[in-house]
């Protein structure tokens, strides 16, 4: 293939998760109080987001271990954050009383929960991304209405006997019922995600399967 997408990182696995930034994020109210804190503010902003990142892997929750009687949880935490303890105090603080963050003390882990995250956290992986990607560019360069609607990763479009195709490439084929069970056994992200390399392997590797529900099955197990 001599498509500068399709090279051999194209092919590589590199799943990682992600959160939403949502646009209107620096118009809240507590994110311009933030602001306005005298010499803090843009840092307490940063690291805030700093949370966030460390939260959205565990879906909001980072969970911090601590190790003997005068464990302070702030050191290590401080630590991945690359700030000051002092500055990490602070900011934590501020957090807490303004509920952007609530903290849980265990005997042995302090866990850390950021509310923010656990309804707006996903996972992807470069991969899937350059398959958009190229997917939509062939689109756009074979489509000569220059009003293009692109193909979302959740597009599908309703053929026979009750299937839904599925994926980038709706080229996964499962009924209603079928997607629903999948969705009832196994998390629903990790099910779109296997979608959507099942349609990858199926129009860029050429790979070939006799039924996709089942094929899926023994994917997520």
């Amino acid at each position: 293939m001599n498509n500068e997408f399709f090279n051999d990182e194209y092919f590589t696995k590199d799943t990682y998760w992600y959160f939403r930034f949502i646009s209107t994020f620096f118009e809240q109210k507590h994110i311009k109080d933030m602001e306005n804190i005298p010499m803090f503010g843009y840092q307490f902003i940063i690291i805030y987001l700093k949370l966030c990142c460390l939260a959205v892997e565990c879906k909001g929750y980072i969970r911090i271990p601590v190790y003997g009687a005068e464990g302070n949880y702030l050191i290590y935490l401080a630590k991945d954050l690359k700030v000051d303890v002092q500055v990490a105090s602070e900011s934590m603080s501020y957090y807490v009383q303004n509920k952007l963050v609530e903290v849980y003390k265990k005997e042995n882990e302090v866990i850390v929960y950021v509310p923010f995250i656990e309804n707006n956290t996903g996972r992807s992986s470069h991969r899937a991304d350059k398959a958009r990607i190229a997917y939509r560019r062939k689109k756009m360069l074979d489509n000569d209405d220059s009003n293009i609607d692109l193909v979302e990763t959740s597009s599908m479009e309703a053929i026979e006997d009750n299937v839904i195709r599925y994926g980038e490439f709706e080229n996964v084929l499962l009924t209603y019922e079928q997607y629903q069970e999948l969705i009832s056994l196994y998390d629903i992200k990790d099910v779109a995600i296997a979608i959507s390399e099942l349609s990858i392997d199926k129009k860029l590797i050429g790979i070939e399967v006799v039924n996709d529900f089942e094929y899926l099955k023994e994917k997520l197990n």
